[in-house]
Parts: structure tokens; sequence; C-alpha cells
């Protein structure tokens, strides 16, 4: 089993894992509903979005690992230090939506937008953001999660030496994506919550949970 950086060849297994996490302990898929897309629209932005390769944020398949198991890429996920200067992550995919979807079309996801930004938390300066883990269902219980958080951790710490801490934002409906960090030793700093009746179709839960890992004490 192998661990390495996701490359352009990947970018459609990497939509998949995206698409995956994206519905993971939900039923529902946030991009699908802000922006009323179909499977085929949502599939096609994401591919888009991903192998236009922008800046550190988490759609961006130089930010990825995967995990190849007999020449099988079978999970994979993204992971970046957010930026201490200039636009934040955020940011950058904002204006990537806007590009690969179209003004009309963000204007449009305004209120749901607002809605969103009520359960939404500020990714810290300067820290590792980890997102979008995806594995196959053949390829679960076998620690992969934990496998690529430390190959992520490993590679980002000796790229920058003074980082501090790692952290992992999720949806709090989704309990078994929180055993699993939790095991890989992150532990819980806040959650957001607002039980506006929309909230619940957006994003599949109340509001987001933040966790924390310390990786240089």
């Amino acid at each position: 089993m192998l661990i390495r950086r996701a490359t352009e060849n990947d970018v459609k297994r990497l939509v998949d894992f995206v698409i995956a996490a994206e519905s993971a302990g939900t039923d529902c898929i946030t991009y699908k509903q802000l922006f009323d897309l179909t499977d085929s629209e949502l599939f096609k932005m994401l591919y888009e979005m991903i192998e236009d390769d922008s800046g550190e944020q988490e759609l961006s398949f130089a930010n990825f690992v995967v995990v190849e198991d007999a020449g099988r890429v079978c999970g994979g996920c993204s992971g970046w230090v957010e930026p201490l200067e200039g636009f934040s992550s955020g940011a950058i995919k904002a204006q990537m939506l806007v590009h690969f979807l179209g003004l009309e079309r963000w204007k449009a996801a305004t209120t749901r937008l607002e809605i969103l930004q009520t359960v939404g938390i500020e990714r810290d300066r300067g820290t590792i953001q980890l997102d979008y883990f995806g594995v196959d269902e053949d390829a679960r219980g076998k620690g992969l999660v934990k496998k690529m958080i430390d190959f992520h951790l490993e590679t980002l710490k000796n790229q920058h030496p003074t980082l501090l801490k790692a952290q992992i934002q999720l949806i709090n409906s989704n309990q078994r994506a929180l055993k699993a960090y939790q095991k890989a030793g992150f532990s819980f700093i806040k959650e957001t919550d607002n039980q506006h009746t929309d909230i619940k179709k957006i994003v599949g839960g109340t509001g987001k949970i933040l966790l924390e890992k310390i990786i240089n004490e």
C-alpha cells in the first residue's frame, strides 16, 4: 500500500472522494444545495476546480494525497497550510466558484450562502488544514484516514517547521468521521449550531465542529 501526492491523472478519483466526503453522515451535498446543481454539473465543476490547481485551498489536486493499493487509488484527502497573508483559502475558493459557475449562479445563491455563513468557522492562519477525506468502502477498516493524516502532517511540518497545530472541520452530524479524527489524536475545540430550517437542507446537519491537534509543543 502506497501513500503519495496526487497528480493530474488522479483528478477524477479526487472528485469521487470530495463528493463522498460531502455526503458522508448527511443526506445532501452542500454544493448541489447551494447552487442548484445536477449530478453532472457538480462533477464538471469539481473536476475543473481541482484540475485548475489554484492556491492554498482544499480543491487543488496538488494539495491532495492518495492511497494506492495494487495499482488502484482507494483513498484521498486534502491538506494545506492556511496562508498567513493575502487571500484566505475561503476567498480563493469563492473566486473559483464564481469563475466556474458564473456570476449569475453565484448571485442566485446569495441567501443560501448567507445562511451557510451562520455556522461557518474561520480557518486559523498559519495552520495545517485537512479536508475531504474519502476512502472506498472496500478499503475501510485499515486505518487509511490516520495514515493520510500522518503523511500530510509529516510532509507539511518538514516544509514549515514552525507550524504549531493542525485543524479539521466537519459537519456535526458526521459522528463516524468525528470518531476517526479523534482516534487520530484530534481534540474537540468548538461547535457552531443553527436550528434554522434551511441549514440542514444545505449542509446535512445543524452546524460545524472544529477539531485540533498540537503538532509542535
